[in-house]
């Protein structure tokens, strides 16, 4: 088994790789307090009655400007996992395939992919029990999802991974399984699943997402022939007297009109809506005003509009999920508000603690720790292929992130507090109780695990300041198990598919990582099933 450098994940990495934090276990941070005192309250505005902007369909682009006609058997919008997984499954079957993109090359987000029952899962006797793993996903999104789509997820992932498996191997990449977080206790668990490949020229410690899309293109393109379009937008659905979607009209990196002809289907990969201030307004508006991770922040609901143009519904929840994410492991020790006040148990999955913070005052938190913590905080291995880290290395992160200020430090907790802007006096209340609760070895106030119940006692004292991070929104449109699109009377819309986070009804509240990597993992079962299905039709 190989060791990574550092004991990086999805988990501990993803948040700090993208906004540029420097320490090996930085989190969702800034370099100083900022958001003092803000208000947590401010106002939305009304959506029941605001009138935005895609509401206003345009008008229809007239067929005198269109340079150019392309026909194939299937049309795909988008060039991420979800696009590919289904271009590739297709053209496998003998189909022909045109995927349009506005990116210059293939683009998505995050890393990992849960499926469950794969022969990876079995070999290492990680698989967990389908029966409680889908049950507890369920009552966690209250049922405010499709079933449907859960059962096929619980049947059907597994051959999916293992098919995409196989094509990353033998495209040079390895296949490791991501670590669930450790003892978050209770219900908290995650969930065995997560599928990790690694070893491309790209590789990242959270995953190797651009050579799997690489893999994916190349297959596409030259083992079987297909054509993909970069740098090409798709600005309108052509829908044939209210009844089937035919084609898309896109614009070329020339600004002329092009339609691609679908005979059997449009499918719709055209990602999230996270960067559309006016979608995440009306649909999700506890991430109003954070900007999306995603480079370059070209996810703009394109394809929910484009849908909803030609007749298409939003799914029934109306308030959408997403995917946010918290402090890194590392950082889950005492918390506090910019009112110096402990608020949680700080001990939860990674997206929980994103939702901790989005609460607070400010919609920031700091966590503070003392000389100590890193001989004591347990670590754990985030792959089957790490080890945990060392209380040198944690250490070893924490001065580097006192170097480049990311990591406030002071002699005092007298003197943190002043670096962090909150109430002395408070702060000190605070960190006594804390530390009574740790010597009595159970946490009483909010049930904290007790092996992270590590006091905040000897100097020196180290804080960082938390914040919730984007990377995407998880809303989409209404779509049936086998991801046919449906109009605002619930009726399918004939030839038009969607598959990936514009695929709507899988989510509901919030990205737990209970199934961790759920999100590209239903990318490649859905891609791989409705690529199939696609290449069957008549």
């Amino acid at each position: 088994m190989s060791v990574n450098r550092t004991n990086l994940s999805r988990r501990n990495f993803i948040t700090a790789g993208v906004i540029g934090a420097t320490g090996a276990f930085a989190g969702l941070t800034g370099c100083a307090p900022s958001g003092k005192k803000s208000d947590s309250k401010a106002a939305v505005s009304d959506s029941a009655e605001k009138k935005y902007s895609w509401e206003t369909a345009p008008d229809p682009i007239d067929e005198g400007s269109i340079t150019e006609t392309q026909e194939a058997d299937i049309v795909i919008v988008g060039a991420g996992t979800a696009g590919l997984v289904c271009a590739l499954s297709a053209a496998e079957e003998g189909k022909s395939i045109i995927v349009i993109a506005k990116d210059e090359a293939p683009s998505g987000q995050g890393g990992s992919h849960f499926a469950m029952n794969t022969k990876f899962l079995n070999a290492e006797g990680k698989a967990p029990d389908t029966f409680t793993a889908i049950n507890h996903e369920l009552q966690l999104a209250c049922y405010m999802v499709d079933s449907e789509q859960y059962k096929v997820f619980a049947n059907e992932s597994g051959v999916a991974m293992d098919w995409y498996q196989n094509l990353m191997e033998t495209g040079g990449l390895s296949c490791t399984l991501e670590a669930p977080a450790y003892n978050c206790g209770g219900i908290s668990e995650e969930y065995w699943g997560s599928h990790v490949f690694y070893g491309g020229p790209n590789d990242a410690p959270f995953g190797d997402l651009p050579d799997e899309l690489e893999v994916l293109k190349n297959l596409i393109t030259k083992d079987y022939g297909q054509q993909i379009f970069f740098n090409t937008t798709a600005q309108q659905l052509v829908r044939e007297d209210g009844g089937r979607v035919s084609a898309v009209i896109a614009t070329n990196a020339d600004g002329k009109y092009i339609k691609y002809v679908g005979t059997k289907a449009v499918v719709l990969a055209t990602g999230d809506y996270g960067n559309n201030e006016e979608m995440k307004e009306k649909w999700c508006s506890y991430v109003a005003g954070m900007s999306s991770m995603k480079m370059p922040a070209n996810n703009t609901g394109d394809g929910h509009k484009m849908a909803m143009w030609i007749g298409a519904a939003m799914q029934p929840n109306e308030r959408h999920a997403a995917m946010v994410f918290g402090p890194s492991d590392i950082y889950k020790s005492l918390s506090v508000n910019e009112s110096g006040i402990r608020f949680a148990n700080e001990r939860v999955s990674n997206g929980l603690a994103a939702m901790e913070i989005l609460q607070q005052p400010g919609k920031h938190t700091f966590s503070l720790w003392d000389s100590q913590y890193a001989s004591k905080v347990p670590t754990f291995a985030t792959r089957l292929n790490t080890q945990p880290d060392t209380p040198e290395m944690v250490q070893a992160s924490f001065d580097a992130g006192v170097a480049d200020g990311s990591i406030l430090k002071a002699d005092t907790i007298t003197e943190l507090a002043k670096l962090i802007d909150v109430d002395a006096t408070t702060l000190q209340e605070t960190v006594d109780r804390y530390n009574e609760l740790c010597a009595a070895g159970t946490d009483t106030d909010y049930y904290k695990s007790s092996e992270f119940m590590i006091p905040v006692a000897t100097a020196p004292f180290y804080a960082i300041e938390n914040k919730a991070s984007l990377l995407v929104t998880l809303g989409g449109l209404d779509v049936t198990a086998d991801m046919e699109v449906r109009d605002t009377e619930g009726k399918v819309i004939e030839g038009l598919y969607a598959l990936g986070a514009i695929a709507g009804n899988f989510y509901a509240n919030t990205y737990t990582t209970y199934f961790c990597g759920v999100n590209l993992g239903r990318n490649v079962c859905y891609g791989y099933r409705t690529g199939k299905q696609l290449a069957a039709l008549k």
